[in-house]
Formats: structure tokens, C-alpha cells, sequence
């Protein structure tokens, strides 16, 4: 993001004698505004990027801020200040700004109307806008309510208006041969090392609290007018550093055994790589692909429909539809199970129910033709039991299963504390679990939160956007999740706050946000299958998909259903006992995300009563790894090896 400003100081009026006097104050403000911008701590704003004018005509003052609106980019935040003369104007007693050589008598035809301004701010790319008035009237000034879409979809779009009073005259300068006594106090306040800000930003909001009650009291006393989304920085606020301490894992798997097997679906053959041995040599087992035969993948297909037809129904809120869907979902998970894995893989999964500190860890690719494949439910395979299906309504507790996505290379991080943001858009009662996870996160040691949501109001896409721009290290998104499809290919959309109605986004919007923005290790996307994301389950891995191709770093999902919040209590927030919870105080104390990610689901299925276990979901994951050979013949194409071998500890 860049932060862009535009200084203009008028005070060598042309015609002093026909009532528009000089000032004295102009010249001063622009001078110690600028200073306060650039300060070498507390600025968000570059020497080059200040620009400053001084004495503009009518034609230099229209053409001055048409220029700098039309030079923004959409990465922009844009700052403009003007302090000179300002005048009523018209019927409706719009204020208008005055260049120097305009007459008084003219002032009327003259004046820059700030309703141009308006229009001019409105169709500028900036991502956010700060217009700051000093001078007489600029309480008249007012930024329209936002009310079209296209700006809702920005984050801190539209624009935020500071002035230094409402409709009246205000003094030229606060002290002889100084600032007007509005822009020394907002000069002083951008610098004031005793205001903490926001999450290392002092916002326009917090700077107008500042005027607010800044002493001497401001006469006329500030206003503003806000129509922006989000909190619009205005000065920088280091962050205090936390003293970090070593994050307590309870239950942490130290002797956890992981099994790490890379299933490959390509041309004819599904090829499992493994080191079947324990001895560091990978070996191959094949199996051929026409046991997922056009029969067997329609079935799978129709069994997902149904699970989709349920979840969509009006009455799928009561448990017995959402068991229906979930055995749907669990009889495809075994389908899969008998069809696509090679005999020795089905073997080591019945071994590994019977084997204590053991996982399996299957990391799926999919390869043309089979591609398509990718959007069946993979998290729910498991071994059949007797009956058929799993009586509990869990998956496999033995199995993880990933999927291999794509992966970049990240710089380490360079303090012992993670920064977290928390934006969560589900409604009430689910708001239980994002508001127990957010206190989980204030009381841990390995993690300082950017954000959380503890207001109890959803979130909006500005909330998004307005985390996003604190740089988290993990961000964590529980929005409820909608499937769709594209030019026949599934896609998810993610649910925010709208005026009216839930304003849906598509994964791949957010991704392209937050490649933007950068820095991320890894993001965990969180929905409960109900009103208004009832096809969340299956919406889930086509979002975390999305994420994961355009960012390159592992996307956790977890899809919960109704009742899992009834668990949920306010008690000793320093033991997590949400999944999200546990799952970021493992990564955040330096695990892999494969053993982070069995240890927090298997941690949660422990806390919580049996009846609820059912409504607690499945979690996957997208995740890019270094490759490893397929044993045999050199030059073929190797699948994608996800985390560690298969050895004890911390990856």
C-alpha cells in the first residue's frame, strides 16, 4: 500500500482589498503538516510522495486536485489538505475553496465547488481517501453515504473528512507567525508518542478523538464526516513486543509416528509412494485406475449430490438431516477407500487402527485425465467399519488426509511471536466459537492478535481488508462458505456483512487481495454448514483450493455443523479447545502443519462429549512440499512429498 498527499497552503490572495484578505497561517500548516507526515518514526509517508503548493489560482487549484485523484492507484491510500479561504455557496451553502486570484465579488462563480471535489474523489482508483480542511465553512463539506457496490468491495473506500469546524469562520493561525490552531494540534497529535493507535496505526478515527479533546480545547471544536470502510491509517504506532514464552502444548503427540504416503493418480495407474520399510527407501505400490470405473464414480457423484440436495433443504438445521448428509458423505468416503487406494495402503490403515502414536498421512495429486477428481470428498475416506459406515459419524481418526497444492518459499520469522488476525462474518450462535477462539488467542504466549472478532457484529469485506492490511503472519477467516459453479468448473464464494443481505465474494477475489498484500504463512478457513452457507462441507476445499494456488502457502478447512458451539464456554481461555485454536498454538510454537493439524482435531474430539463429536467435521488442507522421487525408472514426473518422515517430534 503507498500513502500519497497533496498539501495545498493559499494565502497570497490578489485582491486583499475587496475582502479577501491574506493569511497568515497557510504557509505554516502546510510546513508542520508535512513535517508530521514524513516524521521519521511516526510517518506512513514517504518525502516524495508529499506533494506541496503553494498560492494556486482557481484554474491550478482545479487542476492540482483533478490530477492527484486521477494519479492514484487502487494500492493508494491519498491524503489531501487545503488550508485557505473557504466560502458558502449557493441555495444549499456547499462549501467552496478559493484560489488566489479569484475576487470576492466572483467567489460565487469562481469557487472550486467541493461538490466537483466529491465527484472527483469518488472516481479516484485510491483504495481510501483523507481530506483534511482548514479553513472557513469546511464543516459543509460532506462525503455522500456509501451505497454502490463496487466501492463497498474496497477496503476504507470512500472518503474520511477532517475539518477544522462546521459552518462557520475559523481563526487564520493559532500564534503570530505560526499554524492555524487546527493543524498544529493534528501535526502534534500525528506525532504523539503517548497515542497507542490501533494495531501500530493511528487511524483517522483515533486522530479525530485525539482533536476531540486536545487541550487547549479546539474552537471551533474539529469535525468530521466519515463514509469509508474499515479504519483508514494516518500515522504509524510501533507495536509493543510481547515477551515471548514457550507455549505449553497439552497432549502434544512427542513420540507421534507419521506415515507419509503420496498418492498419485496419473495415466492408468493410482501410485502410492512410501517408505514401506522404515528404512529411507521409497518404494512404489500401483494399482490400476479402472476400479474407479464410470459405475463407481457416478455413484460417488450421486452420493455427493445427495449430501448437497440435504444440506440445502429447509429443514437440514435439525440433526437428522444433517446425519443424512453426513453418511451420504461417509458412504463416498468408503467407496473411495475400496476404489482408489492400493491394496498395501488399505492394509496399512487397518494396521494403523490398531497402533498407538501412529498417523498416516496421505498426500493426493491428480494428474490429467483425472483432475476431475479432486472434487470429491477425499477428507471423508476411511476404513469401512462392519456396518458399513463409520456409527460414530467421524472419519478416519488415523488418517490425515492432504492434498498437494503449491508451495513458495517464505522468509523465517523474525520474532518469537506470530501475529494473528481474526475476522469472523458467521452470525449468532455460532459467533460462540469465534469469539472463544479469539480469547484462546489473546492469552497466548506465541501470538500476538492483530484482530479478532469480540463485538459479536459480523464482519464485513472491509473488516477483511482492513486485517489483511496489518500484515498477520496467520490469518484465520470463519465466514459461512457457498458452493457455486462456473462455466461447469465448482468454485466457493466467502460470506461478509452487506446492507441488506450477505455480500458474497469469490475465493478467488480474496486470494488475489491477499497475494497483494503478502506475508502470510498460512490460512485457515473456518464455516459451520447452516443459514447462510448450508453447502459449506463441500464449498470448503474449492475455497481452500483457490487460496492455496494463488498464495502458495498452506490453507487449513474445517466445516463444522450445528451444535458444535453448544461445547463452547468462557472458561480458562489459556487451554484452547477450539480446533483453530489448537491447531495455530502448535504452528505457532513451530510445528508442521500435518502433526498441528491431527494434534488440534484429535485434542477437540477428546474435550468434547460423544453426541456432539458427529457435528465437528472433517479438516483438510492444501499444502506444497518439496518433490520426492518415485522409485524406478529416472525422468518420470515424481508426486509431491508433504511433510515429514516418518520419525517422532517436531517437523
Amino acid at each position: 500500500m503507498g500513502f500519497r498527499a497533496l498539501l495545498i497552503g493559499n494565502w497570497k490572495y490578489a485582491h486583499p482589498d475587496g475582502g479577501m484578505a491574506e493569511l497568515s497561517g497557510p504557509r505554516h500548516d502546510i510546513q508542520a503538516l508535512r513535517s508530521a507526515l514524513v516524521h521519521p518514526t511516526f510517518g506512513l509517508f514517504k518525502t516524495e510522495d508529499v506533494v506541496v503548493k503553494e498560492n494556486l489560482t482557481a484554474d491550478g487549484l482545479s487542476d492540482a486536485l483533478a490530477l492527484a485523484a486521477d494519479q492514484s492507484t487502487p494500492d493508494d491510500v491519498l491524503l489531501i489538505y487545503y488550508s485557505g479561504h473557504g466560502e458558502r455557496l449557493g441555495a444549499e451553502q456547499q462549501l467552496g475553496l478559493l484560489g488566489v486570484d479569484v475576487p470576492y465579488e466572483r467567489r460565487m462563480n469562481r469557487a472550486l465547488h467541493t461538490r466537483l471535489l466529491r465527484d472527483w474523489l469518488d472516481g479516484a482508483r485510491a483504495k481510501s481517501t483523507i481530506l483534511v480542511l482548514d479553513c472557513c465553512y469546511a464543516g459543509q463539506y460532506r462525503a455522500d453515504e456509501l451505497v454502490d457496490d463496487d466501492l463497498l468491495a474496497t477496503f476504507g473506500r470512500g472518503t474520511v473528512v477532517l475539518s477544522s469546524g462546521g459552518n462557520q469562520v475559523v481563526p487564520d493561525e493559532g500564534e503570530a507567525d505560526g499554524p492555524s490552531a487546527f493543524t498544529a494540534a493534528l501535526a502534534k497529535v500525528l506525532v504523539d508518542e503517548n497515542l497507542v493507535g490501533t494495531n501500530g496505526v493511528l487511524t483517522a478515527e483515533d486522530v479525530y478523538a485525539a482533536l476531540d479533546r486536545f487541550e487547549p480545547r479546539l474552537k471551533p471544536r474539529p469535525h468530521r464526516n466519515l463514509a469509508a470502510e474499515g479504519r483508514i491509517g494516518l500515522a504509524m504506532r510501533p507495536r509493543p513486543e510481547p515477551s515471548a514464552s514457550p507455549m505449553v502444548l497439552r497432549g502434544w503427540p512427542k513420540n507421534l509416528r507419521v506415515i507419509d504416503v503420496g498418492i498419485t493418480f496419473a495415466g492408468e495407474l493410482v501410485v502410492a509412494t512410501w517408505d514401506r520399510d522404515g528404512n529411507g527407501r521409497i518404494t512404489n505400490d500401483e494399482r490400476d485406475v479402472t476400479a474407479l470405473d464410470p459405475t463407481r464414480l457416478a455413484a460417488i457423484r450421486r452420493l455427493c449430490q445427495l449430501a448437497d440436495a440435504v444440506m440445502r433443504a429447509k429443514d437440514y438445521s435439525d440433526p437428522p438431516w444433517q446425519k443424512r448428509a453426513r453418511r451420504a458423505l461417509e458412504t463416498a468416503g468408503a467407496n473411495l477407500f475400496q476404489a482408489a487406494l492400493p491394496t498395501p495402503i488399505q492394509n496399512l490403515l487397518h494396521q494403523a487402527e490398531d497402533e498407538a502414536d501412529v498417523v498416516v498421512q496421505l498426500n493426493l495429486t491428480f494428474e490429467p485425465p483425472w483432475t476431475s477428481l479432486a472434487e470429491y470428498p477425499w477428507e471423508f475416506m476411511h476404513v469401512p467399519s462392519d456396518q458399513g459406515v463409520d456409527p460414530t459419524g467421524l472419519a478416519q481418526r488415523k488418517l490425515v488426509v492432504t492434498r498437494a497444492g503449491r508451495s513458495t518459499d517464505r522468509p523465517g520469522r523474525d520474532s518469537d511471536i506470530a501475529d494473528v488476525a481474526v475476522v469472523s462474518s458467521v452470525v449468532h450462535p455460532y459467533t460462540r466459537l469465534s469469539s472463544r477462539l479469539g480469547a484462546e488467542l489473546v492469552a497466548m504466549p506465541s501470538v500476538r492478535t492483530l484482530t479478532t472478532a469480540d463485538d459479536g457484529r459480523p464482519a464485513d469485506w472491509a473488516d477483511l481488508m482492513d486485517a489483511v492490511d496489518q500484515k498477520p503472519e496467520y490469518l484465520v477467516i470463519c465466514a459461512p462458505l457457498l458452493r457455486s459453479t462456473r462455466d461447469g468448473i465448482p468454485s466457493a464464494k466467502l460470506g461478509f456483512r452487506g446492507a441488506r443481505e450477505t455480500d458474497w465474494r469469490t475465493a478467488e477475489s480474496l486470494a488475489d487481495e491477499l497475494r497483494s498484500a503478502g506475508g502470510l504463512s498460512a490460512v485457515v478457513v473456518a464455516s459451520v454448514a447452516a443459514e447462510t452457507g448450508l453447502d459449506a462441507i463441500r464449498a470448503a476445499p474449492s475455497a481452500a483450493a483457490a487460496l492455496n494456488a494463488e498464495l502458495g502457502v498452506p490453507v487449513v478447512f474445517i466445516c463444522h455443523t450445528p451444535g458444535l458451539e453448544g461445547y463452547v464456554d468462557d472458561a480458562d481461555p489459556e487451554e484452547p479447545k477450539t480446533f483453530v485454536g489448537l491447531l495455530l498454538a502448535a504452528l505457532t510454537s513451530g510445528h508442521d502443519p500435518v502433526r498441528s493439524m491431527w494434534f488440534a482435531r484429535d485434542r477437540v474430539l477428546r474435550y468434547i462429549p460423544s453426541h456432539l463429536q458427529p457435528t465437528f467435521g472433517v479438516p483438510g488442507v492444501f499444502y506444497g512440499a518439496g518433490q520426492r522421487r518415485r522409485a524406478g525408472g529416472a525422468g518420470e514426473r515424481q508426486p509431491g512429498r508433504l511433510g515429514n518422515r516418518s520419525s517422532p517430534g517436531k517437523g
